[in-house]
């Protein structure tokens, strides 16, 4: 949906500017363990960027 690489999504989380993501096994937090994000949060992060880019004015939809 964003277009990012792993690596990328990766430092905007550590850096707080995109959503957590949810572990989607009980194995621990291990490198590689898979998770998801929340779509809602994802829409929301997506339409910041793009009042971000549009000097403020909300998108018409996301």
């Amino acid at each position: 949906m964003t277009g990012l690489s792993r690596a990328s999504l990766y430092r905007l989380i550590n850096g707080g500017d995109f959503p957590q993501p949810v572990p989607l096994t009980t194995v621990s937090r291990q490198r590689g363990s898979p998770i998801g994000f929340l779509l809602s949060e994802v829409k929301a992060w997506v339409r910041q960027r793009l009042e971000a880019r549009n000097g403020g004015i909300p998108p018409a939809s996301v």
